[in-house]
């Protein structure tokens, strides 16, 4: 129900094909992920600090029937590049994690960015030097932003 996760649900509705591959960070209870692998992405990983959370992400996996592998890796040791990158889960983190965020995404992928406040998307946007070239949503007082 909260702004951030409707605007990424949204997006990763537009964006998600069959067969192409998701990275949900700070997956929290997995509703990213879980929707992802329900339109088809493969595979899928979602990472969470939270051993609490990694749990909820595979309890939902399973009860929605889709494989996700979920796991408490730290971002910079996830392997592999993704088609779409989602971290709905603030600027500080956003920011702190902008390198490692960056190193996950394909080549021609793109990086949804959530869990911002409207009034705050600029650190964001400054960590990954977007200088326009993002799609930006609000909603609520709350922004997503999309960069390719």
């Amino acid at each position: 129900a909260h702004p951030t996760t409707q605007l990424c649900l949204a997006a990763i509705e537009r964006l998600v094909v069959p067969g192409c591959s998701v990275l949900d960070v700070g997956s929290g209870s997995g509703v990213l992920a879980v929707a992802a692998a329900v339109l088809g992405a493969r595979p899928v990983v979602a990472v969470d600090v939270d051993p609490v959370a990694v749990d909820a992400t595979a309890a939902n996996a399973v009860a929605n029937g889709v494989e996700i592998d979920c796991s408490a890796t730290p971002l910079e040791s996830v392997p592999g590049r993704f088609d779409l990158v989602v971290a709905n889960i603030g600027s500080a983190t956003i920011v702190s994690l902008a390198g490692a965020l960056s190193d996950r995404l394909a080549t021609s992928g793109t990086l949804l960015l959530s869990g911002l406040l409207s009034d705050r998307m600029a650190d964001a946007l400054g960590a990954f030097g977007a200088d326009g070239r993002a799609r930006v949503e609000h909603r609520d007082g709350w922004a997503l932003v999309e960069l390719r």
